[in-house]
């Protein structure tokens, strides 16, 4: 890419408005309609920073029926340099979590009590990606694939595995509207995992384990599978009455599965808990 091209693009991000426009299409695809509520500016203002964007080559537009959708590009130089001008700002960032938390919950009929806690989720798994990196990421119970749209910008790759066969429809689905080309969903049992030793950077149980029938099992095979410097981590849904037995229970099977417990982190979401736990190999020096 020449000199010149790349300086266009640094100058069509280097205005706040533009920059969360690029992290929002970077999520996948949008309309000018819900960036507009996202952002909360006028639509002529939203469609010239969306021109503008557009013409340095950092997001692309294309129609589908009666709507236009925008969109960082799915491959090639421009995607690379878009994920690289993003890569400037923290993740954690307060505005654009707020952005994200627009993004998240504009089509939801969830109750705004959910909504919050839908958000404070959302906030803990961000903060979690920003603690180290995620690399080639494995989701164990990919479910409606909310944890690989959330991390998809944070991962190289990201592959999904769940043994319901409509979950994996959905999940598809999901990702294909979304535009996410480093995503994959495979039909796979937690106890069998169909991936090599060390293949994954990240591996992420989302709310599989504590139902679970053979809990060591399950966390052994997720283990096998996690690179010597890699994060196992745990998602689980409970109750606050329950929340001191769940992480006595975990503990103790992470215990029997040579895997240590690096953080136990309980998010607060009123009516509804969660309990996110980071643990590592014990091989690590």
């Amino acid at each position: 890419m020449q000199l010149d091209h790349t300086i266009d693009m640094l100058k069509a991000a280097a205005e706040p408005t533009r920059f969360r426009l690029l992290a929002l299409c970077a999520r996948g695809q949008i309309t000018v309609s819900e960036l507009v509520e996202i952002l909360g500016q006028s639509q002529p203002r939203i469609s010239r920073h969306l021109k503008l964007l557009a013409n340095a080559g950092l997001i692309e537009r294309h129609r589908s029926g009666k709507f236009v959708y925008y969109r960082v590009p799915k491959n090639g130089e421009s995607f690379r340099k878009a994920r690289m001008i993003l890569s400037l700002v923290a993740s954690n960032d307060s505005t654009l979590e707020q952005d994200l938390d627009g993004l998240m919950s504009r089509t939801t009929d969830d109750t705004p009590s959910q909504i919050q806690a839908e958000r404070l989720f959302n906030r803990a798994i961000l903060d979690v990606a920003a603690t180290g990196a995620i690399g080639s990421l494995l989701d164990v119970g990919v479910g409606s694939a909310r944890i690989m749209k959330l991390l998809a910008t944070h991962a190289t790759r990201l592959v999904g595995i769940d043994n319901n066969r409509v979950a994996r429809q959905h999940a598809r689905e999901s990702l294909k509207v979304a535009g996410l080309t480093n995503c994959s969903v495979l039909n796979g049992d937690m106890y069998q995992l169909p991936f090599d030793y060390n293949e994954f950077d990240t591996v992420i149980m989302d709310e599989v384990l504590y139902g679970s029938d053979e809990p060591v099992f399950a966390l052994t095979e997720a283990a096998r599978t996690l690179t010597n410097r890699g994060r196992l981590i745990i998602l689980e849904k409970t109750r606050p009455s329950d929340l001191s037995g769940v992480e006595s229970k975990i503990s103790n099977w992470l215990k029997q599965s040579q895997l240590s417990a690096v953080t136990m982190r309980p998010v607060n979401g009123g009516d509804i808990h969660w309990l996110i736990i980071i643990a590592s190999k014990n091989t690590l020096n």
